[in-house]
């Protein structure tokens, strides 16, 4: 009985041990600290849920800038909230044809791609974001979803 205690103990260490390594180099890919910015009038409305509004905002901001990738990437999200998923697709392809390498244009076509009911699609993308940036932290939220779907809960808690 004292043995199987001791073996139980050692491999709970273990295991505890193993998941702080893992959480410790989660945290340690050598990412900076994000700076807070300014709340644009866009990403305002739709902390608030007013797509309608936050689109307007969005569609002024991107006819001022149209190559902004950030920008595309917050339109495509507000879109597929309006139900409008073949204007996201297109704004989507935009952004990529901008910039084809950009996180925020990845993840914006895997946000769409999970959408449409394509997690596979969207695990491929996620995984194109991470060699391109590791450390976009909206990658990992879509990358936590789409493991919550597939009843992987300990991949999504990491």
């Amino acid at each position: 009985m004292r043995v199987r205690t001791l073996l139980r103990s050692g491999c709970s260490a273990g295991v505890l041990l193993s998941a702080l390594v893992v959480s410790a180099r989660a945290q340690g890919h050598g990412c900076a600290a994000v700076i807070h910015q300014e709340t644009s009038p866009g990403d305002e409305a739709y902390a608030h849920a007013r797509y309608e509004a936050a689109e307007s905002f969005y569609v002024k901001a991107l006819s001022e800038n149209p190559h902004d990738v950030a920008l595309s990437a917050a339109m495509v999200r507000t879109l597929l909230h309006e139900g409008r998923v073949s204007d996201a697709a297109a704004q989507a392809n935009r952004g990529l044809a901008d910039s084809p390498t950009a996180a925020a244009a990845l993840t914006a076509m895997a946000e769409l791609e999970y959408h449409e009911g394509q997690p596979w699609l969207a695990v491929a993308t996620l995984q194109t974001v991470e060699k391109t940036d590791s450390c976009y932290a909206r990658a990992h939220l879509l990358r936590s979803q789409i493991l919550r779907i597939d009843s992987m809960y300990e991949s999504e808690r990491k």
